[in-house]
C-alpha cells in the first residue's frame, strides 16, 4: 500500500502540491487527470522519490520515503518524455513512438509491483496503445499497482478503478 499523507510542495514560491492525501492499494489501476500544470506529474515524482515534499510524508509498504527508503523498491516508471543515452547505437534515430515503446519495455521489463506511467501512450500507434492497455490490465490481474496519467479521458475510464482529478495541486474529485 502507498499512503500519501498531507503532502505539499512549493517550488519557486508556487504551491505545486497542496495537502494531498491518498491511500493506494495493490491490484488497482489509479488514474490522475488534470490540465497541464495541475500537479499530476509532481505527485508522481514525489511518490517515486524524485522530489521531496516540504510537508507530509509518503509511506510505501510501511516504510517512509526519504527516511527508510530513498526510492520505492520494485517500481517501473515513465515520467514525462523518455530519455536515453543519445550516443548509443539506434536510440538517437528512433521515432517518438519507438522511444516510447522502449521506455515502456523498460518500465514493464522486471515485472515491478508498482507501475508509474505518466502519459505513457503518447506517440503510440493503435497497435502500441492496444498493447499498453493489455499490459496494464494484466498487471492489475497480477495484483500490481498502476498509477496512470493521461490527457485521454477514455483511456482512463476504460482502464482505471478510480480516477483522481487534480487542479491547483489539490485533489478536487474522485470518480
Amino acid at each position: 500500500m502507498i499512503k500519501v499523507e498531507n503532502v505539499s510542495k512549493t517550488i519557486k514560491g508556487q504551491r505545486i502540491l497542496n495537502h494531498i492525501n491518498l491511500e493506494l492499494e495493490y491490484g488497482m489501476v489509479y488514474g490522475f487527470v488534470g490540465r497541464n500544470g495541475s500537479g499530476k506529474t509532481m505527485l508522481l515524482k514525489a511518490i517515486c522519490g524524485f522530489i521531496t515534499p516540504d510537508e507530509g510524508r509518503i509511506i510505501i509498504d510501511g516504510k517512509e520515503l526519504g527516511k527508510e527508503l530513498d526510492f520505492p523498491p520494485n517500481i517501473g516508471v515513465i515520467i514525462e518524455k523518455p530519455a536515453f543515452v543519445p550516443y548509443l547505437s539506434g536510440v538517437k534515430n528512433y521515432s517518438v513512438g519507438m522511444k516510447q515503446r522502449l521506455a515502456l519495455a523498460q518500465a514493464f521489463m522486471e515485472k515491478p509491483d508498482i507501475l508509474v506511467l505518466d502519459e505513457c501512450m503518447n506517440g503510440l500507434d493503435k497497435e502500441g496503445v492496444a498493447m499498453v492497455k493489455k499490459r496494464i490490465l494484466l498487471a492489475k490481474k497480477e495484483r500490481k499497482m498502476v498509477l496512470l496519467c493521461s490527457h485521454i479521458a477514455n483511456d482512463l475510464q476504460e482502464l482505471c478503478d478510480l480516477i483522481f482529478e487534480i487542479d491547483g495541486g489539490s485533489i478536487v474529485s474522485e470518480k
